[in-house]
This record gives structure tokens, C-alpha cells and sequence, in this order.
């Protein structure tokens, strides 16, 4: 895919020339090749070229969560605790990292997470759910699930207030958020304050299969989702409102949302469909396409004003759903 065939934002076309050099050089077929041992490191090698350090004056702790209940299959998660400095008791953002839920984790988006935490005035807590095709559906919710209500039940003693607490998360990451969003509800809680879902992968394609698609772009393409998908829940999977929230009957009684999405992202409509539908439920949502920007491009913050907008985006929406809750 050639990337002057987008109207690609300022920065974007300099990002991806980036990334194409920090990728190990390509094997004989392309990236369908690749094990996935192979993109793992790739992707991780990739993050690492993109990341500036945290703020200053952050204090991090790595934590384990327990689930509460017997006969889980995991009983405990690994998470990474993001407190910037001199914030007493503050609220709570549990963070959920994309990669198509194959590829990620803590260290991939280590500094997205501080920067948001930082910028949002709260502590966040970033979780190392398993990954797909080792771990298939709902793997990766359930360790997200228990993530979030042992945040609840320790909070006190971490000095967090998890009485304003976010979820929040990017590409399938977003879709985890979302689908907690959605299982906090049905459940009767945890009680949020608001999701953040930064360009997710919301199943629009199983929900509206007839809806004509949106293009591929130089960040993610639908070949490649379709191979995450498939990772992540095998051939002609059932038909589930949580791993597709698209495909939620309804959408009312859902914590405020900011939902934002990428000009040139096959993901791009997803977010907008969610959006309308949660807004139609009557849920307060904030939504916003960014014209020039790509699949990704969170990591592009620091190169592009216009991604550097996206993510400033994100990180108000944060702080103003954690100061209404």
C-alpha cells in the first residue's frame, strides 16, 4: 500500500517511513509469514522506537490482580499502576492496549498510558490481559473483568477512589472497554464514570454485514483485522454482543463516552456507528473523526499535530468524565 495515495496528515508520512525502519527486515511472503512469535517483536520493537519516556515524576508499581471467585482459569493478572506526582486519592482509568488482541501489552503502551494518566490528572492502571491464538475468547475479557473488580475491591488500600473510575483502550483494546462497559452495566456494576474507546474494533462487520466498508489505510487494513479476528475466536464464531458490541440489543443505561476514530482506518466506521447508537440509547457521547490520520497513530503523537490532537482529545475526555462522575 502506498502511502502517497492518502491525503495522510503532516508528520503521518514520516511516522510510517519510521516504523518501516524499525521493523526487522521482512521475510519471504510479507507479514503473513511472520510467526507470531515474529510480529510480537516486531510490534514491540516498534512501540519502543516511539517512546519517549514517561513525565516526570511519575511513580509506577506493578501489581497482580486475584479473580475472585473459584474455577477461574487464570487466577491472577498482571497489571502496571501509573500514579503521577502529588495527587492524593485520586480517580481511576483501567486501560486496555490494542494490538489485535495477539500482539501488546504493559510495555507497548507504557508511555501512552502515562501521558494519559498525566494529562488526565488520575491515576491509570494498565492491564496484561492474555493473548489470542494461545488464549481464545473470552480470554481476554475475563482477565480485563477481573482487572477491574479487584480495582474496585482494593482500592481504598491503594489510596485510589475508584468511586470515579473510567475504562478506556485503543483498537481492540477499545473493544475491551467497551464490552466491560457493557458487562458492568448488565451486572449491576462496577459503577463507571465514562469509556474512552480510541479508534475500536466494534464488529461492524459482523453487525451491518451488507455496509460498504471502510477503505483500508496504511496502518491496518481488513485482510489484516480478519486474520486477528480469526486468531482471536476461530472460524464462524456465535454470534456475542461482548466481543462484537455492535451487535448489543441495547445500548441505554452505558456510562458517557468519548469515542474517536482515523480518516484512513478500516476500523474508522465502527466508532462512528457506536457513537450514534449510544447517542440514540441516549447516552452522552463525544465523537470525532480526524481527518488525515491512520490506524495507530496514537504512537504518532509527538510527530503529527493532528495526532498529537487525537490523543489530546482522549486525555479531556478522560478528565471531564472523571469530573462528572
Amino acid at each position: 500500500m502506498d502511502p502517497t495515495d492518502f491525503a495522510l496528515a503532516p508528520g503521518i508520512p514520516e511516522f510510517l517511513a519510521r516504523v518501516e525502519a524499525a521493523w526487522p527486515a521482512e521475510k519471504a511472503g510479507g507479514k503473513a509469514a511472520l510467526t507470531v512469535a515474529e510480529m510480537r517483536a516486531r510490534y514491540e520493537a516498534v512501540c519502543r522506537a516511539f517512546d519517549p519516556g514517561r513525565p516526570a515524576g511519575m511513580t509506577v508499581e506493578e501489581l497482580t490482580a486475584e479473580a475472585e471467585g473459584p474455577g477461574e482459569e487464570r487466577l491472577a493478572v498482571p497489571l502496571r499502576l501509573y500514579r503521577p506526582a502529588g495527587l492524593e486519592r485520586p480517580p481511576l482509568l483501567l486501560y486496555c492496549h490494542g494490538g489485535g488482541w495477539v500482539v501488546g501489552g504493559l510495555d507497548s503502551h507504557d508511555s501512552v498510558v502515562a501521558e494519559l494518566a498525566e494529562g488526565a490528572g488520575c491515576a491509570a492502571v494498565a492491564v496484561d490481559y492474555r493473548l489470542a491464538p494461545e488464549h481464545r475468547w473470552p480470554a481476554q475479557l475475563d482477565d480485563a473483568w477481573t482487572a477491574l473488580t479487584w480495582l474496585v475491591r482494593e482500592a481504598d488500600a491503594l489510596g485510589l477512589d475508584a468511586g470515579r473510575l473510567i475504562v478506556a483502550g485503543d483498537s481492540a483494546g477499545g473493544q475491551l472497554a467497551a464490552a466491560l462497559a457493557l458487562r458492568a452495566r448488565d451486572a449491576g456494576g462496577p459503577a463507571l464514570a465514562g469509556q474512552v474507546l480510541i479508534y475500536p474494533a466494534l464488529g461492524l462487520e459482523v453487525a451491518e454485514p451488507d455496509r460498504t466498508p471502510a477503505p483500508d489505510g496504511p496502518g491496518l487494513t481488513r485482510a489484516e483485522m480478519t486474520a486477528y479476528r480469526l486468531a482471536l475466536r476461530g472460524e464462524a464464531p456465535p454470534r456475542d454482543a461482548l466481543a462484537d458490541p455492535l451487535l448489543a440489543d441495547e445500548l441505554a443505561g452505558l456510562p458517557p463516552a468519548v469515542v474517536v476514530a482515523a480518516e484512513f482506518d478500516p476500523l474508522r466506521d465502527d466508532a462512528t456507528a457506536y457513537a450514534e447508537r449510544l447517542a440514540a440509547a441516549g447516552v452522552a457521547v463525544e465523537q470525532r473523526c480526524f481527518e488525515g490520520l491512520i490506524h495507530g497513530c496514537l504512537r504518532a503523537r509527538h510527530m503529527s499535530p493532528q495526532a498529537a490532537e487525537l490523543f489530546a482529545m482522549a486525555v479531556a475526555g478522560t478528565r471531564r468524565l472523571l469530573a462528572a462522575g
